[in-house]
C-alpha cells in the first residue's frame, strides 16, 4: 500500500497519513529503487500525461511509456495476451495479441499478418472487412487467392505436386483458365473445354 507522509507533523511519534489509496507524485517524478537503492524507474508527468520511466541494468532509461491525448493503448485482455492501439476518437488502430493457436498483428482492420502451427498468412482486406487477397504458406505448399466484395474468389496461385498452378473462376465460381508448372493449360465455359494444351489425343 502506498502511502505519503504529510510534512509538518505535529506530535513527532505520529504519522499523517494523506491518503492510503493515493501515491503522490511529486514535481520531480516518483522513483522506484529496490533494497539496495537503486533506481529501477520512476512515476512522472510528461507535457501534463502521466508517464512511467523503467531503466536497465546500467541505470539507463530503457523503457519509456506515456500517455496522451492522441490516441489510447490498452496492455492486456480477457481472452488473450494483447496490445491495443486506439485513434484519438477510439478508431480502429492496431491490435497484436497471441493465444496459444495463433499469433496476430492487425492494421485498421486492413491488412492481417498472423503465425499458428499450419504456417503463416498475410491476409488483405477491403474497406468492408471481406478479405481481398490471401497469402498463405502451409507445409504443403504456399496459396495466394484473391476475391471479389461479395466474397466470390476469382483467382488462386498454389503449388500443385511439386508445380505451380493458375486458376481464373468466373462468377459462379467455376474455373475458366487453368494452367499448370508442368506443362499444361485449358479454358472451359460453362464446363465445357474449348482449349487445351496438350491437346487430347
Amino acid at each position: 500500500m502506498a502511502q505519503y507522509q504529510s510534512p509538518g507533523q505535529i506530535n513527532p511519534g505520529q504519522v499523517n497519513i494523506r491518503s492510503e489509496n493515493t501515491l503522490f507524485v511529486p514535481e520531480g517524478g516518483l522513483k522506484l529503487v529496490n533494497a539496495r537503492n537503486r533506481v529501477l524507474g520512476m512515476f512522472a508527468e510528461s507535457q501534463g500525461n502521466g508517464s512511467l520511466i523503467l531503466n536497465n541494468s546500467e541505470g539507463q532509461p530503457a523503457v519509456f511509456i506515456a500517455a496522451s491525448s492522441q490516441g489510447i493503448v490498452i496492455v492486456g485482455g480477457t481472452n488473450a495476451p494483447s496490445l491495443t492501439i486506439l485513434g484519438p476518437k477510439g478508431t480502429e488502430g492496431v491490435n497484436i495479441a497471441a493465444t496459444e493457436k495463433e499469433a496476430s498483428v492487425v492494421l485498421r482492420g486492413g491488412t492481417k499478418f498472423s503465425s499458428s502451427d499450419s504456417g503463416g498468412r498475410v491476409t488483405l482486406f477491403d474497406s468492408g472487412k471481406v478479405a481481398g487477397i490471401d497469402l498463405v504458406a502451409e507445409r504443403s505448399g504456399g496459396r495466394l487467392t484473391g476475391s471479389d466484395s461479395s466474397k466470390k474468389k476469382l483467382f488462386e496461385l498454389k503449388c500443385v505436386e511439386g508445380a505451380g498452378s493458375l486458376s481464373l473462376f468466373n462468377e459462379e465460381g467455376e474455373t475458366g483458365f487453368k494452367a499448370i508448372g508442368s506443362g499444361s493449360a485449358e479454358i472451359q465455359k460453362d464446363k465445357e473445354t474449348l482449349w487445351k494444351v496438350p491437346a487430347d489425343k
